[in-house]
């Protein structure tokens, strides 16, 4: 069983560590259907040090912009959802990132999702993480609180890794 995925920061020496529940609640959304939409949500956990401990995420809610290419967190839900791990942690839980889906097998993120991260790291001043689930893999990255980060990280998942690569020979992995 997956006990945790790491992937570095922004910061060198430090890792984003996404908890085992994010990552099924966030995989039960794969856009794997031909009319499926992209979905997506706030990630929710601490700050420790230089790492980005993630252990919870909001899912896709009513009021949220749902196309097959894009998604706009609208629901005022997943402030709440923020403000509700912040009281009931005595504020040492809160708002770490997003996440969202892409219909491509190991997904990249576009020139708005990057345009919209570094607002994001600008309003928080505080680093973040981001993740994007494609339908065979995921993208990592972080900023910190300046907007720099890593390229980020591409990671294919076991079970469909060889088939990706198969029908993809030219893919290419590194962000």
């Amino acid at each position: 069983m997956l006990e945790s995925i790491h992937a570095p920061t922004g910061d060198e020496r430090g890792l984003i560590l996404l908890r085992p529940r994010v990552f099924q609640l966030m995989m039960a959304f794969r856009q794997t259907g031909p009319v499926a939409t992209e979905a997506g949500g706030v990630l929710i956990g601490s700050l420790r040090g230089p790492h980005i401990e993630v252990i919870d995420c909001t899912q896709p809610m009513q009021n949220d912009l749902r196309r097959s290419h894009a998604f706009d967190r609208r629901d005022a839900g997943h402030v709440a959802a923020i403000h509700a791990a912040m009281k009931g942690s005595a504020g040492t839980i809160g708002y770490v990132g997003e996440w969202h889906t892409h219909p491509e097998p190991v997904p990249s993120p576009s020139g708005q999702d990057s345009a919209n991260w570094r607002n994001l790291v600008r309003q928080t001043k505080h680093s973040l993480a981001f993740v994007i689930l494609g339908t065979d893999g995921l993208f990592m990255n972080s900023l910190d609180e300046r907007g720099k980060g890593s390229a980020g990280w591409k990671l294919c998942f076991p079970e469909s890794c060889n088939e990706v690569l198969r029908k993809n020979p030219t893919i290419n992995l590194t962000p």
